[in-house]
């Protein structure tokens, strides 16, 4: 067993001692991000978009639903409408004023703490993003945060909670470091129990999931 070094100095679980240290998993062809390859914070539709010229359709599996990462925000919780519940505080004091840095620290800490959507509990979906890998059985990974964008929680911070889900995948299934360097699609059944790691902490949790790359439907 080794531990994998994130960039970010926490470690990952692993059952491979080949597995690079230190770095983001890499395609064979791609040592870094360049040209056709995501960059670090990139979203899904700025990846689609580089890639194939826009946001491609998907059809899910029968029973799946195809969900976006809004769904996850319960309504009144995007950043739009936090940050619309403080225009009028802030707007009222001087900037980069004591009273302005403390409405400042308390809108940011309710973008670090979006509730959960309850209404996704249970929910059989289809949701693309991107990987951080968790564990690892071999070469393949077995076990991951799915997020909205690329090299969140290794390379950039991590998303909220609402905007991270703790995916494991089915039994026997994986993905190789050159799948999990794009977009990934991800079916299952949404749970909203939540997860912590290393890595950032999960507002929901799939498990039993099936995953793949995002642009091979």
């Amino acid at each position: 067993m080794a531990l994998v070094v994130a960039a970010c100095g926490t470690a990952v679980e692993s059952t491979s001692a080949e597995l690079p240290v230190g770095e983001f998993p890499l395609s064979e062809s791609s040592s870094q991000p360049s040209g056709e390859d995501p960059q670090y914070g990139s979203s899904l539709d700025e990846f689609l978009g580089e890639k194939t010229g826009g946001p491609e359709a998907s059809t899910p599996p029968e029973g799946f639903e195809e969900i976006f990462w809004e769904d996850l925000v319960p309504p009144g919780f995007s950043q739009s409408d936090i940050s619309a519940r403080f225009d009028e505080r802030i707007a009222a004091v001087e900037p980069g004023s004591p009273e302005a840095d403390a409405i400042y620290a308390e809108l940011q800490a309710e973008y670090d703490n979006q509730p959960i959507n309850p209404e996704m509990a249970g929910q059989e979906i289809q949701l693309a993003g991107f990987v951080a890998p968790l564990t690892y059985s071999g070469d393949l990974i077995t076990e991951f945060l799915l997020v909205p964008y690329f090299g969140a929680c290794v390379h950039v911070p991590p998303p909220p909670v609402n905007q991270t889900v703790m995916v494991t995948l089915e039994d026997g299934q994986g993905l190789t470091f050159d799948e999990s360097w794009g977009a990934v699609w991800v079916t299952g059944t949404m749970t909203i129990e939540g997860a912590e790691t290393d890595l950032a902490n999960a507002g929901y949790s799939i498990v039993g999931a099936q995953s793949g790359v995002y642009n091979e439907y």
